[in-house]
């Protein structure tokens, strides 16, 4: 019996550790398996846009804006970076030099198979040296100045790649109204600004996005997107009376850049999305990355897979 009984044992203890040797087996089997599906994921994506400009641009690259709108339009296979050229506080000035224009040529050099640049850039320009008290011929001069100063960057760049895509973004409203009673620096800033209403400040913004539009519409490498209204429209602005899809998206190219102030001008960007007086969350450059895609990034990479 005593003999039995330890053969039993034996017997169950040998079954267990077959039965722990085979979860191991599959468990290590299924490592295996999600990290050569994982480097397989990574083996098929391709950079094909290269984010450039100021803060917009950093955070449409930190937050993946442009990947997943890729994604979401059947894209996925292609991605964005930014790491070396998305940088906040940059403005057009600064990204006409030679330091500055070195990082783009570095970053097309290291990725040959980037074919587009998403281009956020004068929105700093514009906040550093206008403001409310500015005659209509300061404020031309001032839009002149930052359009020649994003025209030389663009001729930079075809002139590292004459065949590169830009999109060039234009700005959504700003919220300085409420949020600087939020934020001590969007106080400060409203203050630098002369103190603008939401109207005033959207249709200078605007004027001058059109300056640089205007400027660069003549070059069919360069895709004017047009942003002004566009969290109106997607968002809504439930406290001040606005629903979602009540107001016009801004115009673009299909239909005449009619209206091209979406939304409601009147009004700043809804506060629910904004980090700050200037920037928005995630939400509101997940938008605009979407927007882009539906003007341009979709049609482009079907075209050009």
């Amino acid at each position: 019996m005593v003999a039995e009984s330890y053969d039993n044992q034996t017997a169950m203890h040998t079954q267990s550790i077959k039965l722990a040797t085979m979860r191991i087996c599959r468990l290590l089997l299924f490592i295996a398996t999600i990290a050569t599906l994982s480097a397989a994921a990574t083996a098929q994506t391709t950079e094909r846009v290269l984010i450039v400009g100021d803060s917009w641009a950093e955070l449409t690259w930190v937050y993946g804006s442009v990947d997943k709108a890729l994604n979401y339009a059947g894209h996925g296979d292609k991605i964005a970076v930014g790491d070396v050229t998305a940088i906040g506080g940059t403005t057009a000035a600064q990204w006409k030099t030679a330091a500055y224009q070195a990082l783009i040529q570095q970053e097309l050099m290291a990725y040959p198979s980037i074919d587009v640049i998403h281009l956020n850039i004068g929105g700093n320009d514009f906040l550093g040296a206008w403001n409310t008290g500015m005659s209509t011929a300061q404020e031309q001069a001032l839009f002149q100045q930052i359009a020649l100063d994003i025209e030389v960057l663009v001729q930079f760049v075809h002139s590292v790649d004459p065949n590169i895509q830009i999109v060039l973004n234009g700005y959504d409203y700003v919220n300085l109204e409420e949020m600087r009673w939020q934020d001590p620096f969007t106080f400060l800033m409203w203050i630098l600004l002369g103190g603008p209403s939401p109207a005033q400040i959207n249709t200078a913004l605007f004027q001058s996005s059109a300056t640089i539009f205007h400027h660069l519409a003549a070059d069919p490498t360069v895709h004017i997107l047009n942003h002004a209204g566009l969290m109106h429209w997607a968002y809504g602005y439930p406290s001040r009376g606005l629903d979602p899809r009540t107001t016009p998206l801004p115009g673009n190219a299909h239909n005449g850049y009619r209206p091209a102030l979406g939304g409601d001008p009147t009004k700043p960007g809804p506060h629910t999305l904004m980090l700050d007086g200037i920037h928005f969350g995630q939400e509101g450059y997940d938008a605009i990355a979407l927007h882009c895609t539906a003007r341009f990034y979709a049609a482009w990479f079907d075209a050009h897979p």
